[in-house]
């Protein structure tokens, strides 16, 4: 018994021992935990209600520089993550994070609707579920290099978000990561990139051009349903692999030009899914733009090698708004 009642002392002692303590930044409001001694602290995680849409945090500030690190009690604590749900719903327009961060949780950042600017640091290496969802007038992102996996619903209806730079070391991209982003126009799939999940790029209506990666082995149901502009798909895929009908819609199996490597066209008029596609052309990549330079063009349009046409139509068969035009 007096064992027993020993090593109970010693659990709660312990326990008393790792207590997060607290410190407040003045300039801010933002809270950051710690454990006495560790050297480490995080933006504390967000009190929040997940239904009601009104914010617990305490933060009023329009611009927050998030610390590097701060000093209690002669300690030296460096600040390497925010915490989940942090920021969420408050009236933040511009967010400084320091390169000490390696981890931003889930919804740190949701249903910011003012938010506009985000610096991520280049040693950030995962983000959690809806880190930025419902960030309406967020218009641009650049990852760095070290993120593998884009999460579940990322930037999910962020809709004046047009321009996506996906880093090299992408090897996944979550379920509905970017679905309802109405503004966005092209999507390259990074080389590493295996996985699309089910809904990523779903009800993306401005969407016209995808690239996918020649590593892709797996796109989930809805990836780029309800896209009723998307009329230039190109596939570095060698081998296709299957994919489920509703992986497109139906006017995009109509109207778009699939464009496939050199001597892979019966492969893919023989693969579940793409055989769907109606107009299926090989090409070489020289005759392939990866990049969309038409940010002045509301509606773009491309020839039937896949190049965008920035000056009027000559004669011929384009691709426009999802659909072939012919122009005399």
């Amino acid at each position: 018994m007096a064992k027993r009642n020993l090593i109970t002392a010693m659990l709660l002692l312990l326990a008393t021992a790792i207590t997060a303590d607290e410190y407040t930044d003045p300039l801010t409001g933002t809270v950051y935990t710690y454990e006495k001694g560790s050297g480490v602290a995080k933006v504390k995680d967000g009190e929040y209600h997940a239904w009601d849409g009104r914010s617990r945090s305490a933060v009023q500030e329009k611009e927050i520089v998030v610390l590097d690190s701060f000093k209690v009690d002669g300690y030296n604590y460096v600040v390497n993550e925010i915490g989940d749900y942090a920021f969420y719903y408050t009236d933040v327009q511009s967010i400084r994070i320091p390169s000490t961060i390696t981890t931003i949780g889930g919804g740190v950042f949701q249903g910011c609707s003012k938010l506009c600017t985000v610096y991520l640091p280049d040693r950030l290496e995962s983000m959690g579920a809806y880190c930025f969802s419902r960030c309406g007038r967020l218009t641009s992102i650049i990852f760095p290099n070290q993120m593998t996996v884009i999460p579940r619903g990322t930037f999910e209806s962020c809709r004046r978000l047009r321009e996506v730079n996906l880093p090299e070391s992408l090897y996944e991209i979550g379920d509905m990561s970017f679905s309802c982003c109405s503004s966005l126009h092209e999507i390259v799939i990074p080389e590493n990139v295996t996985k699309i999940g089910m809904g990523a790029f779903e009800s993306c209506d401005s969407l016209c051009k995808v690239t996918f990666s020649s590593r892709l082995v797996s796109i989930d149901n809805y990836a780029f349903s309800r896209n009723p502009r998307l009329s230039v798909i190109i596939s570095k895929i060698e081998e296709p692999f299957s994919i489920d009908a509703d992986v497109f819609e139906e006017d995009t199996y109509e109207n778009a030009v699939l464009y496939v490597p050199k001597g892979s066209k019966s492969k893919y008029e023989a693969a579940t899914g793409w055989s769907l596609f109606k107009t299926i052309i090989e090409a070489t990549s020289t005759a392939i733009q990866p990049s969309i330079k038409e940010r002045n063009f509301e509606v773009p349009v491309y020839d039937l090698q896949g190049r965008c046409l920035n000056g009027s139509m000559q004669k011929g068969i384009y691709i426009q708004d999802g659909r072939k035009r012919l122009a005399k």
